[in-house]
């Protein structure tokens, strides 16, 4: 789900198996978004988005990529080559200041599951 972080509302969404991994849905939910005419200035995600792929795909769309690393991502390596051309490097302070707002992802997720009942919907 993409969410604006200050209105805290959601922008658009894809449903999927509980097996498919995050990361391979984000450049639909990219694609969505930019189709929409939604372009924001900073798109924010947590680990399971994190792929080479999916920060060069949003740095192609003139988007910053807030994406928290993924230490599985990092099993034979200390450095990522490509960590390099991001916009606002990994752990700097303004960095971290716009991880901070992915809570609220966590919180509309939360308001759907329990004031709408989403939580209950089942798919066979």
């Amino acid at each position: 789900m993409a969410v604006d972080t200050e209105l805290e509302l959601p922008l658009t969404f894809t449903v999927t198996p509980a097996n498919v991994y995050d990361s391979v849905e984000y450049p639909n939910l990219l694609k969505k978004l930019v189709k929409r005419g939604i372009k924001p200035e900073v798109i924010v995600a947590d680990a399971g988005y994190d792929s080479k792929k999916n920060t060069l795909l949003t740095l192609a769309e003139d988007i910053i990529p807030i994406i928290a690393l993924n230490p599985r991502n990092m099993k034979y390596t200390e450095t990522r080559e490509f960590d390099r051309i991001l916009p606002i490097q990994r752990e700097s302070d303004l960095w971290k200041q716009n991880y901070r707002k992915r809570t609220s992802v966590e919180r509309v997720i939360s308001r759907l599951k329990e004031e709408l009942n989403l939580k209950a919907v089942k798919v066979k």
